[in-house]
């Protein structure tokens, strides 16, 4: 029995190494919280909802339907309340990264698709949005120190 024991130790010993990257960071969310000009929501105006929105990642210039059925949430996004209690589009966006960015189409209806552009940062295996345009304009930055959360007015 000492011996099998004197055998492990050294196995024991090679798989403790320090690994130098331990930690991965994954932020990529963002809350977009639609109202239209009376600053209703627009998500409850138009019935919209998880069942009838649909999301595609950009991939190589393709347009790729999303559905991740191993996921809590397969279409990429949810459909939920935000801080104040209105129903908000909590979007994941594309993780198909070229040259640090991403593109996500949002599509409500054949004829109303909108797209999210998002700046990554991905230095040291860390997977983090620091930049967000929301059809082509600028909606958010990291050194705005505040939530990915968003108020988009839809007509």
């Amino acid at each position: 029995m000492k011996k099998i024991y004197l055998l492990l130790l050294p196995l024991i010993f090679s798989s403790c190494e320090k690994s130098k990257n331990c930690c991965t960071v994954v932020d990529t969310a963002i809350e977009i919280h639609y109202v239209d000009e009376n600053g209703n929501n627009w998500l409850n105006q138009q019935e919209l909802n998880e069942n009838n929105i649909n999301v595609y990642f950009m991939k190589e210039g393709q347009k790729e339907k999303i559905f991740r059925g191993n996921l809590d949430q397969p279409k990429m996004f949810s459909v939920r309340k935000n801080a104040l209690g209105e129903d908000a589009l909590g979007l994941s966006p594309s993780d198909y990264i070229e040259n640090n960015k991403s593109r996500t189409l949002i599509e409500f209806s054949s004829a109303d698709v909108d797209t999210v552009d998002c700046l990554f940062n991905t230095s040291n295996s860390n997977m983090i949005c620091e930049e967000v345009w929301y059809n082509g304009k600028p909606i958010w930055d990291a050194s705005q120190n505040t939530p990915r959360a968003v108020e988009i007015v839809k007509e």
